[in-house]
């Protein structure tokens, strides 16, 4: 029979006997997959937060400064215009010297401010032939409306061809006219020969060879009472030479929405030289209150205009 050993070891000893049979050198493995795990995910986290902000974030940032100057853009989108025609006088009328006349031209409000009574036509340079310095504007003018402004004018006493420039001034004293950046002026420009100095040019189909006059006047220039109103208008052209000319009446108001029904279009014919004196007459009938203005223009070749006539109705 063989005897029996008892071995007794302490807990110490049993533990690290317990452990000294369980390890094992190879776990290793774990720690090397850790470090092989975050060796590919390190480039691609770095190339994605590089990536992120760049296209993204700068696009915007390059937008706002592109349209950063908007707010101060040229005067031009605030106040501009934009020249439409030649209502009287057309480039190379030919006067008399001395010769009275009076230019009108026909612009449109294209900025983005109305046009006030501080606002005035202005003699920029050229030759002035009589024009004042400044003229206020008698009416308001919103954008995207057209206004017909006149200067009176006298021909030069010297023969030879005369230009004067002139552009609008704002009520804050800034000028400005035609073009993108509304530095450009519209302009008279006119022929001054001397009698005896050669033909003044006509059309070759004949007709006056110059419109020297206009004029016209209104009856009721303030008229306050019950409506509707028949304004009655009259005046005269004069004119010299034979042939023929197309004429007729011309009426606008300050007045929003207010709209005219204007007599035809006529025509004068002469068959004798020398001077003539047309009389002519008109009557406009009001309906409602107004403020406004009328005058008589010769069509082109014969460019002319009379001078303006302001009326004021009042209906009660």
């Amino acid at each position: 029979m063989r005897p029996w050993i008892r071995v007794c070891l302490s807990p110490a000893l049993l533990l690290m006997f317990l452990a000294g049979c369980n390890f094992n050198p190879a776990p290793e493995t774990p720690a090397s997959a850790a470090t092989e795990t975050p060796a590919p995910a390190s480039p691609t986290l770095e190339a994605s937060a590089t990536a992120q902000p760049s296209p993204t974030r700068e696009t915007p940032l390059a937008t706002a400064t592109s349209s950063g100057p908007t707010p101060t853009a040229p005067l031009s989108q605030s106040d501009a215009l934009e020249f439409v025609s030649d209502v009287s006088v057309p480039d190379g009328t030919v006067y008399t010297p001395g010769a009275t006349f009076t230019k009108t031209w026909r612009l449109r409000n294209s900025g983005q401010n109305s046009w006030t009574t501080g606002y005035a036509l202005r003699f920029v340079d050229g030759d002035a032939m009589g024009a004042s310095p400044e003229q206020a504007l008698d009416q308001n003018v919103p954008p995207g409306s057209t206004v017909d402004i006149s200067v009176d004018l006298v021909a030069p006493q010297e023969s030879g061809e005369y230009r004067g420039n002139f552009m609008l001034r704002n009520a804050a004293g800034e000028v400005f006219g035609l073009g993108t950046n509304a530095d450009q002026a519209f302009y008279v420009i006119i022929e001054v020969r001397a009698p005896g100095a050669g033909p003044i040019p006509t059309e070759s189909s004949g007709g006056p060879g110059m419109i020297s006059a206009a004029s016209l006047t209104v009856d009721q220039s303030n008229y306050s009472g019950a409506c509707p109103v028949t304004l009655a208008f009259s005046g005269s052209i004069t004119s010299q030479g034979t042939g023929s000319f197309e004429y007729r009446m011309e009426a606008g108001s300050s007045t929003s929405g207010f709209s005219f029904f204007l007599p035809p279009k006529l025509k004068a014919t002469y068959d004798s030289g020398g001077s003539h004196s047309l009389n002519i007459a008109y009557t406009l009938e009001i309906e409602s209150s107004v403020q406004g203005w009328a005058r008589v223009t010769v069509d082109p070749p014969h460019s002319f205009s009379s001078s303006q006539v302001n009326f004021s109705v009042t209906c009660q």
